[in-house]
C-alpha cells in the first residue's frame, strides 16, 4: 500500500474528474494505490479506479491514515503521469462521464509505452484490463508506482536491492492470483479450547463478518479469541473429513492462524474431540472458504449436534428436534437440582448456539443465578440497586432538558430591494425638493406625505415644462444674486424651486464668482444649489432607466455606460445599475434566441463559425446555453451529414469498413460527432477478425506443437488488428507464466520451510527464484549453477515448467549434474546416466546410507533409479521423507493445474484450481468457495 500527497497540478486535475463524474466525494488530497487500485481517499465516501474490472466508483473506505507513512509528490514528471494515466485509461473504457478519448487502443498503448520506458514497464491496455509487464513478468499497478519511487540502484547497493526483493516477493505471495491446491479435508484432533470471558475491548474489534460472531473460546494455538458460525436446522453444512462426510450444525475458525475446528458428532467443542482444517499462510483460501461457510450459516441457533452424514441422511425421514425453546424452559425448571457438570454441559450448549437468543435472554437470567450462587452465595444486590436509581435520575434530568425551549422573536422587515422601475414614479415623487441632502424615507413616511407631493409636483411638472426655452422670461437669475447681497434671502428660496437644472448650474456659476458674497454664506447657497442639481440628476436618470424597457441590448448598454459615469449616491446609482442590467440580461435573451431560431437545419461550418461569432458580442450575459443550443445544431446538422456519407458508400466487407474510416478521417468532421461511427465500423472488423481467427485457432491448448505454429505464422502474416494478435499470440503466453511462476514460488516456499532445517549443513541443495531468473541473467553463483543445470540437462521441460528445488551434485560445482524437481518431473543427471520421471509415476523417494550405494533413489512404475550419488549430508533420511512427502502433496495437483486446461478460456464442466472440486454451475466453488475458477 503506497499513500501519496498530491501536488497543486494533479490536485487540480483529480478534483475536476470528480466533479466531472458527479460523484460525493471530499477529496483531500491523498492517494492511496493498493494492489490494482487507485484510491482517492475522502473524508467519508473514496474514489476508486480498478484496473483490473475497469470499474470507477466511490464507496466508503474505513482506513487511517498516519501523515508520517504519506508521501509528497515533488517535481516529478513520471511519477505525475503514471497517476494521469488513469485519466486516459478509464477515460476509453467510458468510466469517466463527460470525458471522452478518442484515440485509438493501439494509440493509447504506444502513448503508455512511451510513458513508462524509461522503467522498461510495458503496459497492455485492452478492452477489458490493464496490465503492466517487465520481461514477461506481471507486475501490479502498485508495483509500477513503487519502482518509480524507488532511487536510482548502483551496483554497490547489492544488500539493499536483496533486501527489497524479499519484500517485494512477500508482498506478491500475499496476493498471488491461485495459490497452492488444498484437499480440504478435516482431520481428527483433540485439542483443548480455554475459555475467557468477551471484553468491551473484544466486541469493539470482533467484527469478522460472514455472519461469524465472536465467542469466549480461545484457539489451542495462538490463544486469540475464536468466532462461531451457526448452521439453521435442515440446513447443515457438509463437510469431508478423515472419517467420512459429516454435517456441520457449528463451526468454529481463529483469523491469526487461519485455522478452522468443529466438534465431532454429538459432542461439544469444550469435549476437545474435533476435526481441524489448518489453511497456513494461504490467506486466500482462509477468506474464500470463510465466505463460503458464512454464505450458508447464520446468527442463529440449532438445537442439533453435528453428525454423520448416514446418520443426517437416515434422520431427514424422521421428525427433526426443533423444540429447542421449550427444551430450555423444562431445563430451567429443574435447575435447582442441576449439578455442577450438567450445568457446565448446558452454558456450553447455550454458548454454542443451541437456543435462540430471544431465549436464552428470557431463560439465562435463572443459570446465571444459579452459577453465582455456587460461586458466590452471599453476593450482594447493592450495586445493581444503586445502578438503576442512576439510570433513574438521569432519565429525568434528559426529560427536564427535552422540555427547555427558547422563544426566539423574528423582526420581519419590509424588502429594500425593490427594482427602481417597478417603483417608477413613486421614487420620481419621493424627490422633494428643500429636504435634507442625505435623508432617506421610509415607505410609511413615503405613503402618509403622497398626496400633498403628488399635488406639489404636478406644480412643479407644470413649472419646470414652462421654465424650458424661457430662462429670461420667468427670472433674471443676476437679479436673483443681487437680492442675496441685499438680504433678500426669501425671495432667492422661494425662486430657486422653480429653475430647471441648467438654470441651476447657472445660478451656481454666477454666485461662485460673485465676490461680494461673504464665504460662509456663499458655501451654504452653493450646497443648496447642489442639493437640488442631485434630485434633479436622480430624477433624469431615473427617467431613462424607465424609458429603457423596450430598447434593444445595444441600447441599454449604452444606458448603463452613460449611468456609470453619472454623479450619483452610491445606493441610487448601484439600484439603477441592477435594474438596468435585469433589462439587459432579458433583452440579450431575447436577441440571443431569435438568434439561434435562425440557425439553418443544416448548418456549414462557415455558417457556425459567423453564428459564434455573433454570439461573442453579447458579452455582458451568460452565453453557455445558447453556445450549448448552437453547437448542438452544429452536432445535428455533422450527424446527418455523416449518415448521408455512410448511407453513399454502404461498406458490406472489411476492406470497406477500413477504407471507410479513413475517408470519414479526411473529410474533417468532429472527432466527437464521428467517434461513434468510427467505434461502429471498428468493432464489425474487430468482430470478423474475431471469427476468423477462431476459424484458425479456436482453443489454443487443443493444439499439437506443429498445428500451433502453422496457426502462429497464418495469424502473424494475416491482416488482423493489433490487439487480437496481442491476445492471441502474447496476452496467453504472458498470462500462463504469471500463473505457474506464482504456483512455483509458492511450492519453493512450502517446500523450503520443510526442508530448510535439514540442509543447513548442505551448501548445495538451491531453491528456485522464479522472479529473479525471469528478470534477466544474474550473474550470481547460485543463479549460473541453477541456469548450467537447466541448460544441461533440463532443456526439454515444457515451456511453463519451472523448477522448484535444484541438487547440484557435479565434481566441479557447477550444476552440470544433479537432479531438478519441478511440479510434473524430476530430471536427473549422473556420469553414466541421466534421464526425467513423471512425478505422477513416482512411487517412493528413499534414501540409503550405507558405504556401498549411499544416495537418493526413487521407486516409480515397478523400476529403481538413483538420482543422486554424491549428496554428503548428516540428515540424508530426513531429506527424503521430506522429499517422497512432497511428492506425494504434487500428485494430489489437480487436473486444473495443467497448462491444457489453464490456457482455456471457457470451461463447461470446471475443476477447481485450489481443490480440485469437479462443478458446472457457477464461478465459486462449493467445496472450498474459490472465486478463481471462471
Amino acid at each position: 500500500m503506497i499513500l501519496l500527497k498530491a501536488n497543486e497540478k494533479l490536485k487540480a486535475v483529480f478534483q475536476k474528474i470528480i466533479k466531472t463524474m458527479g460523484e460525493n466525494v471530499q477529496w483531500d488530497g491523498i492517494f492511496l494505490i493498493n494492489n490494482n487500485d487507485l484510491i482517492l481517499l475522502g473524508k467519508v465516501r473514496s474514489l476508486f479506479f480498478n484496473f483490473d474490472n475497469k470499474r470507477a466508483y466511490s464507496n466508503i473506505i474505513d482506513i487511517i491514515v498516519n501523515e508520517d507513512d504519506v508521501l509528497l509528490i515533488t517535481e516529478n514528471e513520471l511519477l505525475e503521469n503514471t497517476l494521469n494515466m488513469t485519466l486516459y485509461t478509464f477515460g476509453k473504457w467510458g468510466g469517466i462521464k463527460g470525458l471522452r478519448v478518442e484515440k485509438d487502443y493501439d494509440q493509447l498503448n504506444k502513448l503508455l509505452q512511451y510513458i513508462l520506458q524509461d522503467i522498461h514497464i510495458e503496459a497492455a491496455l485492452t478492452r477489458d484490463n490493464l496490465r503492466f509487464y517487465r520481461n514477461n513478468v506481471l507486475f501490479t499497478y502498485e508495483d509500477v508506482i513503487q519502482i518509480i519511487l524507488e532511487p536510482n540502484k548502483t551496483d554497490e547497493d547489492k544488500e539493499e536491492e536483496k533486501q527489497e526483493e524479499e519484500l517485494i516477493k512477500q508482498e506478491e505471495e500475499s496476493n498471488y492470483s491461485l495459490g497452492l491446491w488444498h484437499k480440504m479435508v478435516w482431520k481428527s484432533s483433540r485439542l483443548s479450547f480455554d475459555k475467557e470471558d468477551i471484553t468491551e475491548e473484544d466486541k469493539v474489534k470482533s467484527r469478522l463478518g460472514n455472519d461469524f460472531y465472536m465467542v469466549n473460546y480461545k484457539c489451542p494455538f495462538c490463544t486469540e479469541k475464536l468466532y462461531m458460525v451457526v448452521f439453521p436446522i435442515e440446513k447443515e453444512f457438509r463437510i469431508e473429513t478423515d472419517e467420512g462426510g459429516v454435517y456441520l450444525a457449528r463451526a468454529y475458525t481463529c483469523r491469526e492462524c487461519h485455522s478452522f475446528f468443529t466438534p465431532k458428532p454429538q459432542k461439544l467443542i469444550s469435549e476437545q474431540e474435533v476435526y481441524q482444517l489448518i489453511l497456513e499462510e494461504d490467506s486466500i483460501a482462509y477468506d474464500d472458504y470463510l465466505e463460503l461457510l458464512g454464505k450458508q450459516g447464520r446468527k442463529t441457533s440449532n438445537c442439533n449436534f453435528n453428525e454423520y452424514e448416514e446418520d443426517y441422511k437416515n434422520k431427514k425421514n424422521k421428525p427433526m428436534n426443533t423444540n429447542d425453546a421449550s427444551e430450555l424452559e423444562e431445563l430451567c425448571d429443574d435447575i435447582d437440582s442441576m449439578s455442577q457438570e450438567e450445568l457446565d454441559e448446558l452454558i456450553n450448549k447455550v454458548e454454542a448456539g443451541f437456543y435462540p437468543e430471544e431465549e436464552v435472554t428470557k431463560y439465562y437470567s435463572p443459570i446465571e443465578s444459579r452459577l453465582k450462587e455456587k460461586a458466590l452465595p452471599s453476593e450482594s444486590n447493592t450495586n445493581s440497586k444503586n445502578n438503576k436509581k442512576d439510570n433513574l435520575n438521569s432519565e429525568n434530568k434528559k426529560e427536564k432538558s427535552e422540555h427547555k425551549k427558547v422563544n426566539i422573536k423574528s423582526n420581519k422587515n419590509s424588502s429594500a430591494n425593490e427594482s427602481v422601475l417597478e417603483k417608477g414614479s413613486s421614487l420620481k415623487k419621493e424627490i422633494r425638493r428643500g429636504d435634507d441632502f442625505d435623508r432617506t424615507y421610509s415607505e410609511q413616511e413615503i405613503t402618509a406625505k403622497n398626496r400633498e407631493r403628488e399635488k406639489r409636483n404636478q406644480d412643479k411638472s407644470v413649472n419646470q415644462e414652462k421654465k424650458t426655452g424661457t430662462t429670461s422670461a420667468l427670472v433674471n437669475l443676476k437679479d436673483l444674486v443681487s437680492s442675496l447681497l441685499r438680504g433678500e434671502n426669501q425671495k432667492f428660496d422661494e425662486t430657486i424651486e422653480k429653475l430647471s437644472t441648467g438654470q441651476l448650474s447657472e445660478l451656481k456659476a454666477l454666485i461662485q464668482s460673485e465676490t461680494k458674497l461673504e464665504e460662509e454664506e456663499k458655501r451654504g447657497r452653493l450646497h443648496t444649489i447642489d442639493r437640488y442639481l442631485y434630485k434633479e440628476n436622480e430624477k433624469r436618470v431615473l427617467e431613462k432607466a424607465v424609458a429603457s424597457k423596450d430598447k434593444n441590448y445595444n441600447q441599454i448598454l449604452s444606458v448603463i455606460e452613460e449611468v456609470k459615469s453619472e454623479k450619483l449616491a452610491d445606493s441610487i446609482k448601484e439600484s439603477v445599475l441592477n435594474s438596468l442590467r435585469q433589462l439587459l440580461e432579458k433583452a440579450a435573451k431575447k436577441e440571443l434566441a431569435q438568434l439561434i431560431s435562425q440557425v439553418p437545419e443544416h448548418v456549414s461550418k462557415r455558417q457556425y463559425e459567423q453564428f459564434q461569432d455573433r454570439l461573442e458580442a453579447y458579452k455582458e450575459v451568460d452565453l453557455r446555453t445558447f453556445k450549448r443550443l448552437l453547437e448542438d445544431k452544429w452536432e445535428d446538422a455533422q450527424k446527418q451529414e455523416i449518415a448521408a456519407f455512410m448511407k453513399r458508400e454502404n461498406p458490406r466487407n472489411r476492406k470497406a469498413y477500413l477504407d471507410v474510416s479513413q475517408k470519414l478521417k479526411e473529410q474533417g468532421f468532429e472527432e466527437q460527432n464521428v467517434a461513434p461511427v468510427f467505434e461502429k465500423l471498428h468493432q464489425k472488423v474487430y468482430d470478423m477478425d474475431v471469427a476468423a481467427l477462431k476459424r484458425i485457432c479456436n482453443e489454443p491448448a487443443d493444439l499439437t506443437f506443429e498445428e500451433g505454429i502453422k496457426a502462429y505464422e497464418e495469424i502473424l502474416l494475416g491482416e488482423y488488428l493489433p490487439e487480437l494478435k496481442e491476445d492471441i499470440l502474447g496476452q496467453l503466453d504472458k498470462r500462463l507464466t504469471k500463473l505457474k511462476s506464482d504456483e512455483c514460488e509458492q511450492l519453493v516456499s512450502k517446500l523450503s520451510k520443510e526442508l530448510i532445517e535439514l540442509i543447513q549443513d548442505e551448501s548445495r541443495i538451491y531453491f528456485y527464484q522464479a522472479r529473479k531468473m525471469m528478470r534477466g541473467n544474474p550473474s550470481d553463483d547460485v543463479s549460473i549453477i541453477i541456469h548450467n543445470a537447466l541448460k544441461t540437462y533440463a532443456a526439454g521441460r515444457e515451456k511453463y515448467e519451472y523448477p522448484i528445488v535444484i541438487c547440484d551434485t557435479s565434481y566441479a560445482r557447477n550444476g552440470e549434474s544433479g537432479f531438478i524437481l519441478t511440479p510434473n518431473h524430476i530430471y536427473y543427471k549422473a556420469l553414466m546416466s541421466g534421464g526425467v520421471i513423471d512425478v505422477m509415476n513416482v512411487e517412493q523417494i528413499y534414501a540409503r546410507t550405507g558405504l556401498i550405494g549411499k544416495g537418493i533413489y526413487v521407486n516409480h512404475k515397478g523400476s529403481k533409479t538413483k538420482i543422486s550419488n554424491a549428496l554428503h549430508s548428516k540428515q540424508l533420511k530426513e531429506i527424503a521423507k521430506v522429499l517422497d512427502a512432497f511428492l506425494s502433496y504434487l500428485q494430489e495437483k489437480p487436473e486444473s493445474r495443467n497448462i491444457s486446461y489453464l490456457a482455456k478460456e471457457v470451461h463447461p464442466v470446471k475443476c477447481c484450481y485450489r481443490c480440485g472440486y469437479v462443478y458446472k454451475e457457477g464461478s465459486v466453488c462449493p467445496k472450498c468457495g474459490s472465486k478463481m475458477n471462471g
